[in-house]
């Protein structure tokens, strides 16, 4: 394909040089720039792409998209555009052959439970016969393949190139987390959505966003994408679910538990060994198993059943799909402790959602909850002080620690969260590994011990290095065994 057929579709662009010369294939990191390839110039966190223009060229670039004027040698095309990320996600689609308009693909946004659905989803697509795809913050899923997620929501380039792949595996169904930064950087601006899910809005992400309505605006992006014929999910228990409505033009199915909902939970019986939920659907009512535990996991399995029932899967499949569900990686993933307490990993990050996983372990827990976690470093400090509360006023017991405290000092993340804390019903621990110690050595039959925060995630993040450490295999390493 050539460059002027690449950008026929961008509006705004200046071509300087010649247009019909071939491209062998896109890039917008300039180290894995190879022979005759497009280096689309993109600005990122802390690195912009205009600075790596000349490395491109040298690498062998064919051509450059630029959003500001770069200097080039004369024989190599530049293409002026009012904005490379956008500029990427249009030439990356055409690049590949359009290839979600051929697929069936459920958005799933907010602040927590998208991973959980999107593993909800998953299930039940194939306990439907379905091949399908998936995109989480844990891993992409392709079929039986699977590899470990470099971003929850992939750069448009490499999103298109992974939807091109599962389609020529013969995948069209998938189900994919669509965070705020995905929506804010355009990376999935040519993605054409069959549907979209909602699952719920809280504090998160302040250091990106400069607020919460600028967060509140990103999620509410992937709603007005949602194409023709397709339907909007929303969880109508959450305020938050008429701004998605708002922008929605296409049909909207509510759910939740309140009397407002199409899909509708009327009795919940939630344990340690899982879930029984008793739904009401255009007035028929059905029971429902999940291995999943606690209220919160409730609302997932609502929008999930919401969704591939309008898709139309039968609710004996739909239930099927939820049953076989046993676990999702760091999501309130369990494990059986040496003492005998009920142990659990999940990758709870913002006060909502703490708040939400200790509140489901309170109402099943017998004994006493013992609560371990840490705030990460250079991340919105506002939250600290405020999960540090919701883990004195629901757990028996808190451990602080560390998470991920990258350039920041540990006792300062630290002393952020126990600032306003006054009870005696805590303690520090710096070393992650030893606070998880402390509380399995605490722990006792009919317990539960909560490690929050880091969930599925194989590293710590200290400093510039980052060092191997998963709190599972902690457990596993002192005697605690999967269940």
């Amino acid at each position: 394909m050539n460059l002027g057929e690449l950008i026929e579709e961008i509006r705004g662009c200046v071509i300087d040089g010649d247009p019909s010369v071939e491209v062998s294939g896109i890039e917008y990191d300039s180290r894995r720039v190879a022979e005759g390839d497009l280096f689309v110039a993109v600005e990122g966190y802390s690195v912009d792409g205009h600075n790596y223009v000349g490395d491109a060229v040298k690498r062998g670039a064919a051509a450059v998209i630029v959003g500001r004027d770069v200097e080039v040698p004369l024989e190599i095309p530049k293409v002026m555009v009012p904005d490379t990320r956008l500029a990427l996600s249009h030439i990356a689609d055409r690049y590949f052959g359009y290839p979600t308009r051929k697929m069936d693909i459920t958005g799933v946004t907010g602040t927590n439970g998208k991973t959980t659905t999107c593993y909800l989803l998953r299930s039940i697509y194939r306990a439907a016969g379905m091949p399908v795809g998936m995109l989480t913050t844990v891993e992409y899923v392709m079929g039986d393949k699977a590899r470990r997620a470099d971003l929850t929501t992939p750069e448009s380039l490499d999103l298109q190139k992974i939807f091109a792949g599962m389609l020529e595996s013969g995948i069209k169904t998938v189900a994919m987390e669509v965070s705020s930064h995905g929506l804010a950087l355009k990376r999935v601006e040519d993605v054409q959505f069959a549907n979209a899910v909602f699952t719920n809005i809280s504090r998160d992400h302040l250091d990106f966003h400069a607020d919460m309505e600028d967060y509140v605006r990103s999620k509410k992006m992937l709603f007005s994408r949602i194409r023709m014929g397709g339907v909007a999910v929303l969880n109508c228990d959450d305020p938050h679910w008429t701004d998605m409505a708002s922008v929605a033009r296409v049909r909207v199915v509510k759910y939740g538990f309140s009397e407002a909902a199409d899909v509708r939970g009327i009795d919940l019986r939630t344990t340690l060994e899982g879930t029984e939920i008793e739904l009401s659907l255009r007035g028929e009512a059905f029971k429902m198993k999940s291995h999943l535990v606690g209220r919160h996991n409730a609302y997932n399995i609502i929008a999930s059943v919401a969704t591939a029932f309008d898709s139309g899967i039968t609710l004996d499949v739909i239930g099927e799909g939820v049953r076989k569900l046993k676990r999702v990686p760091g999501r309130l993933e369990p494990f059986m402790l040496p003492g005998g307490a009920r142990g659990f990993v999940d990758y709870a990050h913002t006060p909502d959602a703490l708040e939400k996983v200790l509140g489901s372990l309170r109402e099943v827990t017998p004994g006493r909850l013992i609560s371990v976690f840490g705030c990460g470093g250079d991340r919105d400090k506002g939250k600290r002080p405020l999960m540090g509360q919701i883990s004195a006023r629901l757990a028996d017991f808190t451990i602080v620690t560390s998470d991920n405290p990258r350039s920041e000092d540990p006792g300062a993340i630290i002393a952020d969260i126990t600032a306003d804390l006054n009870s005696g019903k805590y303690r520090v621990e710096p070393d992650r590994r030893k606070a998880i110690e402390e509380s399995l050595a605490m722990a006792k039959p009919g317990d539960s011990v909560l490690i929050a925060g880091k969930g599925h995630e194989g590293y710590q993040v200290l400093g510039k290095n980052r060092v191997v450490f998963d709190d599972r295999k902690v457990i596993l390493d002192l005697g605690g065994r999967k269940v």
